[in-house]
């Protein structure tokens, strides 16, 4: 009897143990393993089983050792395909190296790229996987859309580039933004497993709302200021005024990016009952970590390939939309849901799927946090580069002999576009093909004329491109203003131009910077011009004024000269002005009275819009390095070599002809008559050296500017030398490719070789004025501007 009970004792001892234990190591598994989840949402629930997904909370606060670091480094090395031996062997503190039980790693991937969901910091995870697994990858022929937003199949098939053999079937299609139309992608991708995000709608409207600027769409089309919340309030009144991407990108974009063009509740259903099938994972933008392990998982990857650095975070200013009173946001809220009810449909459903998953995985969390604990050691240790330009990490990448764990960093600082340009390069693709600054060649453009040669030179490749392009240029039609650049005196106002419908060419001579008036021309125009150093500026304004006679007339001596002006220039100035002429405005800062500095006084602010204003141009060329500064207007323009190739360098280089040295006297050395000239013209002085820092920095991070430099050189040699042979051949003996290149050396010639006797600079605006009549590319004149 006593056995009996000892027994039955010790047994329940037993089992008070074991649940005692079990209780002890989940608490602190628990404990050990926190993370924040700010909207785990209830999820449907099975028959038994809690109406919640468990819930964690906290931050994870886990101690490193050098071993640790050690480890991640090796680890996160895998990730941009760099050479390591893996040691699979668990160290102290550091996560186990789990295996997928699912069966070998999956690498076949198509990526639905959904806008403004994070959904850049995945594409460069699958990236940086191809790279690492010499995987075949579908790339964009525009670098930035795979057709999107089309949703045709053929379209989506063209847009693929299939050039240096790289042809389908691809391995990895991930690069770009695409609608989901299965017939095209897995004719591409043969047996590709499906991934996607998605992002809380309320956010998601918020973030679209400012990154696209859908308020000032509105405006342009004619509609009101509005905030979200008043577009929202009136949505049926304010609609006629987006644009066909601002709805599909603010309105259920989710949905249209899933291939539903109108969603209803029916083919809503279907594609959700769809996706469930092909989709292993749909993740969510609110819960990456867990969505990357959970996909790690899905795909059989290795924690390594999963390490990432936050691409192209949400702005300051959404993040300020976001934060208005309570009432407000809830009142927003209702609204958002009501309009973009497909896109909540989708984002509830695969945000409570997402943790029934995860409720079935076993060790989650531990991975979780190990995951977290590299991004976090990566993002401090690239933390210096987050501000890079794609071009920037692409030069380090590309040119520079770098080490490994900095080669790794701009590998996971790199965008999408920087991505697939890099990949093209690695290829073979030709440098004028990938490095220009935007995807098509630009065809709206305002050149701010200075009026020094270099300007001319511009104008006439404007009007070169006018001739491959078709758009018309813009000329100005004013013998006033005409006669006054002649004589070196700056313009009062704007003058009359022509245009005609076609117009997206502006070269205007005396035309003072005014934004909102220039931009009235047209929408999405590109800004350039092109400075000279401010002793050339005020050299050749000296000269063209005459000023040497005019302070000897106003002196009544003949022996003056610059040197006796600088030391008294005040004096001179005032000698020499008259109602008519105010010296100090016509000879002074002449640079930045035409980019708008305001006369006879400025002020600080004033001198801060400038200065601004500076960094809102997309080009400023610097007429003291006439090679670097075409070879940088073709990538800004993104034009090709042959484009900007035939012009008149002699022409250019008369912008930089004078020397201090014909000015000097033995009273004043040739470094004192700079310093004075630059002391008299602070302005010009400060926005020149702006400009110049500004074009240099650029150049550094560009990728082969030397050798395009090389190759811009070379084909303007050969195109020169081709005019000078075909300049007398009869038209009948040159093929259709010939006689267009002959039709731009006439341009050449007719657009800057003029009448010497007079300055070139004005005689460039008749001759270009009576060029573009005749080649039939000017309308009539502007009533409105």
């Amino acid at each position: 009897m006593f056995s009996q009970r000892a027994t039955m004792l010790v047994f329940i001892w037993a089992i008070f143990a074991t649940f005692s234990l079990v209780f002890m190591l989940g608490y602190e598994f628990h404990a050990h393993n926190t993370i924040n989840h700010d909207e785990i949402v209830p999820r449907v629930r099975k028959a038994g089983e809690s109406s919640l997904v468990p819930r964690r909370s906290g931050a994870i606060a886990r101690r490193r050792d050098d071993d640790d670091d050690n480890a991640v480094v090796h680890n996160a090395k895998a990730a941009a395909g760099l050479a390591v031996q893996q040691n699979n062997k668990p160290k102290a503190g550091q996560a186990p190296v789990r295996v997928c039980r699912n069966g070998k790693p999956v690498s076949k991937l198509i990526y639905i790229k959904t806008h403004k969901t994070g959904s850049s910091t995945l594409s460069n995870i699958f990236h940086r996987y191809g790279v690492q697994h010499n995987l075949r990858m579908a790339l964009p022929k525009d670098n930035l859309f795979y057709a999107w937003p089309h949703g045709q199949a053929s379209n989506i098939i063209n847009s693929v580039d299939t050039s240096k053999l790289s042809i389908p079937p691809f391995d990895i299609l991930a690069s770009a933004h695409v609608r989901y139309v299965p017939e095209a992608l897995e004719s591409m991708v043969p047996g590709g497993k499906y991934v996607t995000i998605l992002r809380n709608p309320q956010t998601h409207f918020v973030s679209s709302w400012v990154h696209w600027h859908v308020w000032e769409h509105i405006e342009q089309q004619g509609g009101p200021k509005l905030s979200p919340l008043q577009f929202l309030k009136g949505f049926e009144l304010y609609e006629q005024h987006l644009r066909m991407t601002d709805r599909v990108l603010v309105m259920n974009s989710f949905a249209f990016d899933l291939g539903i063009d109108e969603p209803t509740q029916d083919n809503m259903i279907a594609l959700i009952q769809e996706m469930e099938t092909k989709f292993p994972v749909v993740m969510i933008t609110e819960h990456m970590l867990e969505s990357l392990v959970l996909l790690k998982r899905a795909l059989c990857w290795k924690l390594e390939d999963i390490v990432y650095l936050s691409l192209k975070v949400t702005s300051h200013r959404a993040k300020e939309v976001a934060k208005e009173p309570e009432h407000v946001a809830e009142e927003r809220s209702a609204l958002i849901s009501k309009l973009n009810w497909a896109d909540t449909m989708l984002y509830k459903h695969f945000n409570r799927t997402l943790f029934e998953k995860i409720a079935l995985e076993e060790d989650f969390y531990e991975e979780v946090a190990e995951v977290q604990a590299q991004v976090k050691w990566w993002s401090l240790k690239c933390k210096d580069f987050d501000k890079w330009d794609e071009d920037a990490h692409r030069v380090q990448l590309e040119e520079k002999q770098i080490s490994d764990e900095l080669r790794l960093c701009h590998y996971m600082w790199l965008d999408s576009k920087g991505f697939v340009k890099h990949l093209k390069r690695k290829a073979g693709h030709p440098i004028e093909k990938l490095e220009c600054w935007a995807t098509f060649p630009a065809r709206k453009v305002v050149n701010l004329v200075m009026d020094s040669p270099a300007d001319d030179v511009v104008i006439n490749m404007l009007a070169q491109w006018s001739i491959v392009s078709g758009a018309d240029m813009v000329v100005t039609d004013d013998e006033a203003q005409t006669q006054k650049r002649e004589q070196g005196l700056l313009y009062d106002g704007n003058p009359t131009v022509f245009r005609s419908s076609n117009a997206f060419l502006y070269a205007l001579p005396g035309y003072k910077y005014d934004r909102p008036y220039l931009d009235s021309f047209s929408p999405g125009l590109i800004f350039i011009t092109t400075f000279r150093h401010p002793v050339q500026e005020f050299l050749d304004a000296w000269v063209k004024l005459g000023m040497r006679a005019r302070i000897r007339i106003a002196a009544k001596d003949d022996t003056l000269d610059l040197v006796d002006f600088l030391q008294k220039p005040n004096e001179h100035l005032k000698a020499v002005s008259t109602p008519s002429f105010d010296a100090r405005y016509h000879l002074l800062d002449r640079t930045a009275r035409r980019f708008g500095l305001p006369y006879p006084k400025h002020t600080a602010s004033d001198d801060a819009y400038m200065m601004k204003h500076l960094w809102w141009f997309a080009l400023i060329l610097i007429a003291e390095h006439p090679d670097e500064s075409i070879v940088m207007m073709r990538r800004t323009l993104c034009w090709g070599i042959t484009n900007v190739a035939l012009h008149d360098m002699a022409r250019w280089k008369q912008s930089v002809q004078y020397k201090l040295s014909d000015f000097s006297t033995a009273s004043m050395s040739v470094r004192e008559l700079e310093a004075a000239i630059l002391k008299l013209n602070p302005m010009d002085d400060k926005i020149y050296r702006r400009a110049n820092e500004t074009l240099w920095g650029k150049i550094e991070r560009q990728v082969a500017f030397d050798e395009e430099l090389g190759q811009f050189r070379q084909q303007r040699k050969d195109f020169n030398e081709f005019c000078q042979k075909n300049q007398h051949v009869d038209d009948s003996k040159l093929d259709k490719d010939d006689l267009a290149r002959k039709e731009r050396c006439f341009v050449n010639t007719r657009g800057e070789r003029v009448n010497n006797s007079i300055m070139v600079k004005s005689c460039t605006v008749k001759s270009s004025r009576k060029l573009a009549l005749q080649l039939g590319r000017v309308g009539q004149p502007s009533k409105q501007h």
